[in-house]
């Protein structure tokens, strides 16, 4: 076990050296700085939040309806015959906030999911033209690993640059 770590700590070491040689013109982009300051990202956000303030109105009405009905119910001021209706309204109307809450977190999460993927997929395209541009041989994504950068090769900030223009362009 100790042979093979070992092994494979040299190999790791040589490649290191290896992409040094090779590899000499390097630069790292942070694709969540990105995501979170780029128009398209701030846009998505915004998008998100409105949503869940529209699921949350809803939420609360229903909540609201479902506490209405238990007051009826802890008053005292029912029949017995009222009083097992209002329970049985008062259960439907709690599955009912259950499952629509429940509905309503997925749905956010799902569209946050989509969002993101598309903005990362745009980011990841507007790397790859950059760091052609550029002559770069290797661009690293700082959250992956990336244990030292120099910040002089941080193209973050043309990343964001440029996927602006490009997502303006796309709004049009």
């Amino acid at each position: 076990m100790k042979r093979s770590i070992l092994i494979f700590a040299g190999l790791l070491i040589v490649s290191l050296f290896s992409l040094n040689v090779y590899a000499s013109n390097i630069a790292f982009v942070n694709l969540g700085k990105a995501i979170q300051t780029c128009k398209a990202g701030l846009d998505a956000k915004s998008y998100i939040q409105r949503m869940a303030n529209v699921k949350k109105a809803v939420i609360d009405k229903k909540a609201n309806a479902a506490k209405e009905i238990y007051k009826q119910i802890k008053s005292g001021k029912l029949n017995a015959k009222d009083k097992k209706s209002k329970e049985e309204l008062y259960q439907i109307k709690l599955k009912d906030l259950e499952r629509y809450r429940s509905d309503a977190v997925a749905e956010i999460q799902t569209k946050e999911k989509d969002l993101t993927s598309n903005i990362i997929e745009g980011l990841v395209q507007t790397v790859k033209i950059i760091a052609k541009k550029r002559n770069l041989d290797a661009v690293f994504e700082t959250n992956q690993g990336v244990i030292y950068w120099n910040n002089a090769k941080d193209i973050t900030k043309d990343v964001v640059t440029a996927y602006d223009k490009e997502y303006a362009k796309s709004k049009k």
